[in-house]
């Protein structure tokens, strides 16, 4: 179904799913700085540096310089980000009623029951997901802090299929 719905979102959205679900919908106008991003995302930094560059080369939002006394970088959408922004809240919404014109909305709403359940709210304390993705012991990710929250979409990279992109 997750990815019934990701191909029907990206077939007429100019952001993946996967970026819009996870850093459009918690950056806005104002600043953001990119070392925030892992807490309000659940996203591995190294994968929020390829995301953010991304929003930023094609044009969605801008990364400059914290201003004294922070240091760092800095991002927030400009007017593009934004459009998209809403467009795909509005692009989400509207799968949604689709698929309760097709398949039913009993039939949504007890997939989304079945759902709900196991990510909750996604944080570390509530989300049954979350607390079943314990590392190995002898891992390298036993080794570093462990998420608190979960991304709202899963991010896989190169390295691997982890839901935070690392």
């Amino acid at each position: 179904m997750l990815l019934a719905f990701t191909l029907k979102f990206e077939a007429d959205s100019p952001v993946s799913l996967a970026l819009s679900a996870n850093f459009l919908r918690v950056l806005d106008e104002a600043p953001t700085r990119l070392r925030d991003l892992p807490e309000c995302t659940g996203i591995s930094t190294e994968y929020i540096a390829v995301a953010t560059g991304w929003l930023a080369r094609h044009g969605f939002a801008v990364i400059n310089t914290a201003p004294v006394p922070g240091r760092g970088k800095q991002i927030h959408l400009n007017e593009k980000g934004l459009i998209a922004q809403e467009n795909n809240r509005k692009r989400i919404a509207a799968i949604e009623k689709q698929w309760q014109r097709r398949f039913g909305a009993e039939a949504v709403r007890h997939l989304r029951d079945a759902l709900d359940p196991l990510v909750k709210d996604g944080s570390a304390d509530r989300s049954p997901l979350l607390a079943g993705l314990v590392p190995y012991p002898d891992g390298w990710r036993a080794k570093v802090r462990p998420p608190r929250l979960l991304p709202h979409f899963p991010m896989v990279t190169h390295r691997g299929g982890y839901p935070d992109g690392s």
